[in-house]
């Protein structure tokens, strides 16, 4: 399952959500996400870990120059999970009303990204039909479309309507937990330009701007075994 043109223009290329060693479902080294982000053509990525900005903080003081890190932050509330993107500290992760959860983002100069969302199949998805459409509109800044670990696409068009019903800004990102999923989504902006570095504030405005498209494929679904044994293995082996 593919969601992008036969050839891509002029542009580059950022996987907004993945997760490093530093959340407890994921096998992805730290050290190795800028080598092999490169190798996929990226020029920059989020780790959006689920309980602290350790990875961003270790990758931003070792990444080359021409690579965009960009802090941001998976949380969970009572009613599904939310991304914060371009936040400049740790989100408090006692936080689980979901009003709460939204101001501490904004609070951190954040965006609030809804992560997966329609994917029926994990019971952390954003249950975005009990919140109100004036909220959705006050306080959502962009939906990630493409999640190369949902399974049905058809969750993905549910995605494309939502965006476009509420004119939302789109995300997309492999939600990588292994190395061999990095850069399977990706979010994307149109440049003239290849060789151009941009800021993370550069992001953050195209983003506002809704200048940004969302494209990839499907990761090998055999990738949710791996999370799931990672988690049970942090869990029995590891103290917090």
């Amino acid at each position: 399952m593919k969601f992008m043109p036969e050839e891509l223009p002029m542009g580059l290329k950022y996987d907004l959500h993945l997760h490093s060693q530093f959340s407890d479902d994921s096998l992805i080294d730290v050290r190795k996400i800028e080598t092999i982000s490169k190798k996929k053509g990226l020029a920059g990525v989020a780790i959006t870990d689920h309980s602290s900005l350790n990875g961003y903080q270790y990758l931003k003081r070792h990444s080359a120059e021409d690579f965009l890190v960009i802090p941001g932050m998976e949380v969970e509330t009572e009613i599904g999970e939310l991304i914060g993107l371009f936040i400049t500290e740790p989100l408090n992760t006692d936080l689980v009303d979901f009003f709460d959860v939204i101001d501490d983002i904004k609070d951190k100069n954040g965006l609030v990204v809804i992560p997966h969302p329609f994917d029926k199949l994990r019971s952390n998805h954003l249950k975005v039909d009990v919140i109100r459409e004036e909220v959705i509109r006050q306080y959502i800044d962009a939906v990630e479309i493409v999640n190369s670990r949902i399974i049905n696409k058809r969750y993905i068009y549910e995605a494309v309507k939502f965006q476009r019903y509420f004119d939302l800004a789109k995300t997309g990102g492999s939600d990588a937990h292994t190395h061999w999923e990095i850069g399977n989504g990706f979010t994307f902006f149109e440049s003239s330009d290849n060789d151009v570095i941009y800021s993370a504030e550069d992001l953050r405005k195209k983003i506002m701007n809704k200048e940004s498209m969302s494209y990839g494929k499907k990761s090998n679904p055999i990738v949710h075994a791996f999370t799931v044994s990672t988690k049970w293995k942090n869990k029995l082996f590891y103290k917090k």
